[in-house]
Parts: structure tokens; sequence; C-alpha cells
């Protein structure tokens, strides 16, 4: 396949470390670090270097942390309070990166209250007399109904952690008017003037609307939000609007003590450094706004370089672009087996069928996300994190990637090779290729030599280029400006569509790391506030979730738009999060199955003892990796040895495996740097090992003589760049499909008691084809003679026991019961026999989506001639050769479809061709599978002629095909052509070609008894090879015409 088309931004993001690499970490800025990193720790170093601890173990743990503090205020490039910083710089001609030494002329701080500070201080103040009468009140954003109550999720915090259930309310006529009077927000004297009347008192409205209040039904104005403004700055604006219409006392001392507070945070940041004091003052002010407030996660720091220069050599975009292109080639695609598995549920329970968002994920009357559980409430276990269930198979996956990649592995352990170089022609034989990597994404690197312009990269990847810069932008004109160009390339990929920013909160403190801009138009709120217009903010209410395909599509009816959720920040959404939040935040993954790009380790990470260096041309995939058996880890941590034996057998462990002195512990993005020649170093590794049974170290790269980040005074720092990336790929291809005009669709839901009945007959495979042509054949007849239906349909299914999903269209309801009658005292019979194990009546979805809303009732018809016709043929085929019979009869049927339809020639191998691309890619197809498929036709080539010719009808045994398929075609006619009239007035909501593709699938999942889907891949595999012949054979006999004349 063809390359990934790829541009890079104008700009790049460089992290550093506060500090060069060879210095002396001490002084008040880096006390300043650790007071807001860990403030306890502060003081208990603090207390220690005024009276030095005699305990030796409470001593080496102090002496420990401040070596990881140290360490990281001096490698670590990752932000992290005044740890690290950030800066932005140009792609040029030329790599040349320097800082000013004078750290008060470089550095720029932003400071602000921890958003747990923040979300407490907001839920006090709503709880204020004097506030809470000017506040306006909104629905609270996860609510929806069901049957006759409402139903939302509820947050309650407890031991500053968030603590979510779902809570059901009557669904009253009270309730339910002033839930649509707040859309807008109303005060609660404007919902209390709504209820009062004869019956309802003022102190009844009131009481009534602060249970409201309370029950978080309603929710106010100053919910915490993740995107636009400073909430700081929110609750302020807030305050100081209630406060000029009120002379409130409280209020009063209220709104100056956080706006002194707001102006100290400002003064911070007017120093590079600042005594503790200050952030005690501040502390002090809290507390008494906040009593039971504690010192511990009080602020949040970002600090940004601002650099003499900062420019990158433009030829490393093109170092970084092959490496990509390969790692495409060699990566195999991630599938997300979450939204996976809900798509194969949603089809189970809704089929094509328009749900309300909020319905299909609600754990009882839904399907759940991301796995159903329906076990209730148990308070008793709530706050025990139990291991995951699920499929502990320990089954390895071994391809040609894995083959390649363990005979490399191999060379090196023979040759002692510490670094492998790798190219193209090692892998051959693999071939990953595609444009589905995201629209945008980053590319982190770091540059090793900048002469040589040696880089390391070491991800690449992420569902936006957003993700990573968001966070930092709030503060940073620059950075906003990156962001707002990824925006817009974005949009217009899925121009059409709408791209909305997910607004949620999960915890307190990961507002923190949630904190953005609102960078996109529209805006999903979810428990969370929304600071964008009314207009833009899009409501759970108006969600609508159905299957296109294997797509999953949500749309807004209010807006009749496609909705692509977005989560523009760096969350780990997937760790314990809320269903809806998960699955939004799922749903964007869908346009693309590389989210992650590294090197493709996989299993034999864990197979191998050392894994050697990764190089492709200059750039470093992979570092050199060493993992420690679980025998030698106990050796280190035998609480019978010394310390200075452990010692020992480390250094013996360390020259066995040829483990170089300075190594990285790497846990996610979490990496320390070991020196075994610094004592406290080697003390530290010893200590953290203590916990684990094994422990993967990784070679630690940077040379400190050739680092291309450096100061005024000549010292070196390390680095890591972050470039954004856009795939234009995305701008080529469509990934945009036409919705319907209207989503308003006819009726679709039949339950028990209306026009169509719907049976599940539970039997085994072969005893459906008697079933169908004994029983159900024998059931219409009877139905149709006492005028009880007009038409019906059946289908074979699998849920995965296999069944015949059979619907019965009744003239008359008032007559159901003798429709009843006769289907009961047939199938009474085959259960005593055995052949049918169960009989259920269901629920009828009818696929409005897959069929169209003007097109439905058509197709219908055209299902009840097709289970006609197949109920004919069945009852026909003799064995031993039905088998047989069936694909011969599947092939000429497909072919009369095709035809009723109107298809040329070159029309018929389209459709059938890209039908056949589908299935062969849904059956994992590969290389021996098209071989095997190739030797078949083949073999089959002459009879598939015959077949679609019509020269087999005097075969014993075939006579009855051609009367019977030309019986359905002038059936057909009438339908086929009200469809191809709404297509001709532009009144079908669906694709032909896609409508005809689902008619003919219906047709070969009636025909087969099992495998049904392998079957209809050979079907079309089969056509797709006769068609492309026949075209070749035209345009040859055309060309002869052509050089005769």
């Amino acid at each position: 396949m063809g390359k990934v088309q790829l541009q890079f931004h104008s700009k790049f993001i460089l992290r550093t470390p506060l500090n060069s690499f060879q210095s002396d970490i001490d002084g008040s800025l880096f006390k300043e670090s650790l007071y807001l990193a860990s403030s306890s720790f502060y003081y208990e170093y603090e207390k220690h270097l005024l009276n030095p601890i005699d305990n030796n173990k409470r001593s080496d743990k102090i002496e420990t942390s401040l070596y990881k503090y140290k360490t990281r205020a001096k490698n670590r490039c990752t932000p992290f309070g005044l740890f690290a910083a950030v800066c932005v710089g140009d792609w040029k001609n030329t790599t040349n990166i320097l800082f000013d030494s004078d750290q008060k002329k470089g550095l720029i701080r932003n400071t602000r209250l921890d958003t747990d500070v923040l979300c407490t201080l907001a839920l006090e103040i709503s709880k204020m007399p004097s506030v809470r009468q000017y506040l306006k009140y909104y629905p609270n954003t996860s609510l929806y109904s069901i049957g006759s109550s409402y139903r939302y999720v509820e947050c309650n915090i407890k031991n500053n952690k968030r603590f979510h259930s779902i809570s059901k309310v009557d669904r009253t006529v009270y309730l339910t008017y002033i839930l649509e009077a707040s859309e807008n927000g109303l005060t609660i004297t404007d919902i209390s003037k709504l209820l009062i009347c004869d019956d309802v008192t003022e102190g009844d409205a009131l009481a009534f609307i602060e249970e409201l209040i309370d029950s978080q039904i309603i929710v106010s104005e100053i919910e915490p939000s993740t995107t636009g403004l400073n909430f700081f700055d929110v609750i302020l604006t807030y305050l100081h609007k209630i406060k000029s219409r009120i002379n409130d006392t409280t209020l009063n001392e209220l709104t100056s003590a956080l706006d002194e507070i707001n102006n100290k945070l400002k003064a911070l940041d007017e120093n590079i450094s600042n005594p503790i004091t200050f952030y005690r003052y501040i502390f002090d002010r809290l507390k008494m706004v906040l009593p039971n407030l504690n010192e511990v996660n009080l602020f949040q720091t970002d600090l940004f370089k601002r650099p003499i220069h900062a420019t990158l050599d433009s030829s490393i975009q093109e170092s970084i672009e092959k490496a990509l292109q390969f790692l495409v080639k060699i990566c195999p695609p991630t599938e997300n087996t979450t939204l996976q598995g809900f798509k194969q549920r949603f089809y189970d329970r809704f089929y094509d069928a328009e749900v309300p968002l909020l319905l299909a994920l609600d754990n009882e009357t839904g399907i759940g996300y991301p796995e159903r559980d329906n076990t209730g409430i148990n308070r008793l276990i709530e706050d025990i994190n139990f291991p995951k269930q699920g499929n502990t198979s320990n089954k390895i996956e071994w391809g040609k990637l894995q083959t390649v990649l363990h005979e490399l592995l191999l060379e090196a352990v023979t040759e002692k090779k510490k670094i492998v170089k790798i190219n193209y022609d090692d892998f051959k034989e693999v071939d990953y290729s595609g444009d589905t990597l995201p629209s945008t994404f980053s590319v982190l690197f770091k540059i090793l030599d900048p002469i040589t312009n040696k880089i390391e990269m070491s991800s690449a990847g992420g569902n936006s280029a957003a993700n990573l810069l968001s966070r930092f932008s709030m503060t940073n004109e620059t950075l906003n400006t990156i962001l707002k160009d990824i925006v817009v390339y974005e949009e217009e990929v899925f121009s059409g569509k709408i791209l909305a920013e997910i607004v949620h909160l999960p915890e307190n403190r990961t507002g923190n790391i949630l904190a953005r801009p609102s960078l996109r138009k529209y805006e999903i709120p979810f428990l969370a506030k929304s600071h964008v217009d009314e207009e833009y903010k899009i409501n759970m209410k108006d969600l609508f979730l159905r299957l296109s395909g294997n797509r999953l599509v949500l749309f807004d009816k209010r807006l009749n738009k496609e909705i692509i959720p977005k989560l523009s920040n760096a969350h780990n959404y997937k760790f314990n999060s809320l269903p809806v939040y998960h699955f939004l935040c799922d749903l964007q993954t869908q346009y693309f199955d590389r989210e992650n790009i590294t090197f493709p380790w996989g299993v034999l990470s864990n197979l191998f003892e050392f894994l050697p260096r990764i190089e492709f041309d200059n750039v470093i995939l992979s570092p050199a990796i060493w993992q420690i058996a679980e025998a030698d880890i106990n050796k280190l941590k035998d609480k019978l040895n010394t310390y200075q034996d452990k010692v020992n057998a480390f250094f013996d462990i360390k020259s066995r495996i040829g483990l170089p002195d300075r190594f990285l512990i790497v846990d996610g993005d979490n990496e320390l740097l070991i020196d075994c020649k610094n004592q406290v170093s080697l003390k530290t590794f010893l200590e953290l090992i203590k916990g684990r049974t094994s422990i993967a170290l990784n070679e630690f790269l940077f040379d400190n003589n050739s680092s291309c980040v450096k100061d005024t005074d000549n010292k070196c720092f390390t680095n890591e760049f972050i470039s954004t990336v856009f795939n234009q790929s995305h701008l080529k291809n469509n990934l945009n499909e036409r919705l319907p005009e209207n989503f308003s669709t006819p009726k679709k839901i039949f339950n028990l008691g209306s026009e169509w009945l719907f049976y599940k007959i539970y039997c085994g495979v072969k005893t459906a084809d008697f079933v169908l042509t004994r029983s159900i054949k024998s059931i219409v007849e009877k139905l149709f003679s006492q005028d009880l239906i007009d038409k019906w349909f059946f289908i074979r299914y699998s849920d995965p026991e296999p069944h015949l999903r059979l619907r019965l269209h009744i003239k008359n309801t008032l007559r159901i019961g003798e429709v009843l009658k006769v289907m009961n005292d047939e199938m009474n019979s085959l259960t005593e026999q055995n052949l049918v194990s169960r009989l259920i009546t269901d629920t009828y979805f009818r696929e409005i989506e897959r069929y169209g809303d003007t097109s439905i009732d058509h197709v219908e018809q055209l299902f009840f001639y097709d289970s006609e016709f197949i109920c004919e043929i069945l009852a026909r085929l003799t064995l031993p050769d039905s088998d047989q019979k069936r694909w011969q009869i599947g092939l000429l049927s497909i072919n009369t479809l095709l035809n009723d339809f109107g298809f040329d020639l070159e029309q018929k191998y389209d459709l059938i061709e890209s039908l056949r691309v589908k299935f062969f890619k849904e059956h994992k197809g590969d290389k021996r599978l098209k071989i095997n498929i190739d030797t078949k036709y083949r073999k089959l080539k002459v009879g598939i002629e015959n077949v679609l010719k019509d020269q087999f009808q005097n075969q014993k045994g075939f006579q009855f095909i051609r009367p019977l398929l030309d019986q359905r075609s002038k059936l057909n006619f009438l339908s086929i052509e009200q469809i191809c009239d709404l297509e001709r007035a532009k009144k079908l909501n669906v694709d032909v070609a896609d409508l005809l593709a689902s008619i003919m699938h219906m047709n070969l999942d009636r025909l087969f008894m099992s495998k049904n889907r392998a079957n209809e891949l050979l079907v079309y595999e089969l056509l797709s090879r006769h068609y492309k012949s026949k075209l070749l054979l035209e345009k040859r006999l055309t060309l002869e015409k052509l050089t005769i004349n």
C-alpha cells in the first residue's frame, strides 16, 4: 500500500528539566519545588536539616526520596511543578537551542489553586444562602427519562474523592415542568414562581426546589468546568456579580479574602523563587474560608522557558517521517476490543435502530459500557478494587512479525550484539501499511547528537495532537495558536460533522490535567459546566446512537448532525471512568487503528533477558532493555543479606548481563535515572525493587558532551521534543458519510400486540430447514387462508445459539389471539418432539437506518417474496447434493437480484467486488486464503459459467429453479420500481447499492444452513472473478472490433 501523507507543523515544543544535567541541585528554588510537589516531605526534610534523625531507616528514606526529586530536577523532561519547563521553537535550517543561565531572565511561572481546592470552594459557596438565591440552576447533564421515572448520576464526595451512583426519581408533572423550564437556567425565585398556585404555597415550592438541588437533579451555574477560563476566575466573577446586587457582610468578607488570595497567587509568579511563608500565608487565608482544609495539594504550577534561540534542523523531519512510515508497515493495527464488543451487543439488542445514547449505556435497560454490570449497589464492597475478571488465556499470537523479530534477537544473542540496525529488507514479509493513523498526532523524540542528527523516537500517536499541548496553553498564546491550527485541520478533515469537546470532571484533582481553553465551537458537558453559548452545547438528551456498517454513529437530533466527540487532553480515561465518559472517549478512536506507534516487541519482551537497541537509519526506535529475573531480584531483597551483600550481588548480576553504570527504571511515563557510581542512587535502586518480582531497565542515551540544549554558561540539558503531525491522507480519503436529511423515522419498535409479531424459534441448524419447509410453510399458508396476515419473512441467527427469527405482519391486531393459537398448536408439536428447544416472542426493532425510512416497507415486501422463494427452494432440495446445489442457487439468486435492480455488468462487478473485499477482510484474509479461493474458482469456473447462463436447467433436480426465480422477480418488480423512484426523486435515505447489498446478504443468510458469512464470502469471491472475467472478455472483443474496423 502507499505511504501515509504526513505534514509537520512549523513549530515544535521542547520540554527540559529546570536544571542542567551537571548541576548541583540545591537552593531556595529547589526547596520551593519540593513544597509544591509534597508539602509533607518538604517539612520532614526541613526538620531533618535542622535536627538530623538518629533512626537510620527513616534517614535513609528521606535521603532516597530527596535523590528522586534531585534527579528529576536535572534529568526528567516531563513537566511537573517547578521541576521541568516547556518552550516553543521553530523548524528552520539549523539546530540552535540556547537558554539564559540567569533564570530570572528565562523563566515564566503560572501558579494557581489546585482544582480540588477550587471544587471544594465552589461547593461551599453554592450552599451560602446569600449566594444560592442568585445562582441559576440547570438540569443535571446526565439526566434522562426511562418509563415513568428520571435517572441521573449523583456525585458524592467522600475522603476528597468523587463517588458516582445512579439515582432515580419519579417523573411527575411538576418535575418535568421545572426541568423543561430551566434548560437555559433559572434562579430559585424564578422556579418557585412557576410552582406557586392555589395548591402549592411559596414554602412548599421552596422546600421542593431545595430538595431538587440537594439531590442534584438540578445543579448550579458554578459547577466545576474543565474548559474555558480558570475556574477560580469563574468563581470570583460570580461572587462579584452577586456582591454588586446585595450588601451581605459574609459575602463581602469572602469576596475580599478570595480577591486577596488571587492577588497573592499572581504575586508569586512575579518572582522566580518565593519563600514558603508566602504559600503559608495563602493557606492561612484559605483556612478562614475552608476550615477543614489541609496543607496538601494546594497549588499547581506550570513553568515555561523563554529561549534566546530555539530552532531545529528541518532535515530531522525527514528522519522522523521515514521512521514513522517504517513503523506503520511493521506495527500491527490495534483493535479497541471494548468498543467492538459493544457494537456486537448493540446490534444484537437494537439492530440498526436509533437509540438514545443514555438509554443504550444504561446498565439495566440498555447494554452498559464497557461491560454490562447490573448486579446493583453493594455497599460492603463498593470501595474494594478487585482484580478485573476476564479472559485469562495465555495464548501467544505468533505471525510473520514475531518470526522476523525472533530471528533478529537470536542473531543478536549469538553474536552478542547490543545494537541491531534494521531496514525494510529485514521485514519483507511483514506489511501492515495503511493510512489509518489519527488525523493529527504527536511525535515525541530526543536529539542525542545535533551534528549527526541522531535521535531517539520515544513514541508517536494520540487521538489528537492537541492532547499533550492543551494543559499548558491556558496562559501561553503561542501554544494556543498551535492548538487552533490542530482544531481547524481536524474540522476540515471531518467537514460536515460536528467535532465536540467532551467536558467532564471525573475527580477533583484530575481537573489539573484536564483544564484547557475552549478549543472547539461545540462542547458535550457531562457532570461539568460548559461555558460556550447555549446553542453550541450538545445536550445528552439530544444524542442518539445507531450502527452503520461497523461504525457507531452518534448524532444530535436537535442539530440533525453527526457528532464526533473529542477529548483534547492527556487523561487516561479508561481507568475507573463513568460509562458515558468512557464511551464518548472511545468513540473518537473509530477513525484510526493505530493510536500509539512504538517498536512492536510485544510478547518477545518477556521472553528474552536482553533486548538490543534497535536503530533504523539514524533513528533509535527502541533503547536496549535488560530484564532482571525474579531469582536475581530475590537475592537483592533477601532480608538475611546485609546491605553490602546486596550491593555485591547486584554488581555480580550487572557484570553478568552487561548492564552499564547508568540506566533508567521506567514505569509508564515515569523514569528514574540510576547511577551505580553514586551510593545514594544505588541505595535508591535497591529500595525500589523490594516490592517487585521483575523489573525492566532501559539504557540511558543522553550524552552530556553532545547535547543540543545548552545555556549561556555552556551547561547541557536533557531534552524531549514534541512535534505536531497532520495526516494528510485523511483529507484525500472520504471520512464523511452522507446522513439522512431528517432523522425522524416511521414506527420502528413493535412489541407483542402490535402489527408485527416476532418469534425466535431455537433449533439446530439442520433442523431449521425442516422447521421452515414443514412447519412454518404450513403455518403461513394457514394464516393467509384465514386472512390473518398479509406478509411475513424469516432470517437465520445465532445469539450465540442458532435459531430462526420469524416475523408475521398481522392485518388486524384484534385477531392476534388467533395467530398465536395457530403458532402455538404447530410449535407445541415440535417442542414435544425435541425439534425446537424453546419458542420466544420478542420486540421487533425495525432496521430503518439500514433500509431507509422511506423504503423500509418496500424492503420488507422484498423479504416476504424472498422468504417464500427460499422455502420453496428448500422444500425441493434433496440429499446428498443439497450443499452443492445451495451455492449454485446462491450465485444465480444474487445475479438475478442484480438484474432485478437493473445493474449492468460493470455495476455488478463494482458492488460484488466491494463486498468481496469487505468479507475477505472480516475473515482476516491472507495470501493462503486467496490461493485457496483462486484454486477453487479454477476448479468450478466452467460450472459457474453454466449456472449463470442457465445451462443447467436440464440437470436432474434443477428444473424448478428458474421458474421460482422468475416468479420472485415478477413479484419484486413493483417494490424495486418504487425504491428506484425514491432514488430518482432524491428521497431515498440510503445508497441504493448499500440497500441491495443488505437485501443480497439476507437472501444468502436464508439460503445457507450454517457458516453463513463464510459461505457469503465464497459467493462474492466466485461472482467477482466471474464478472471480472466477463468484463475483460468484453474489452478484448471491443478492441478486436476496433482493430478490424
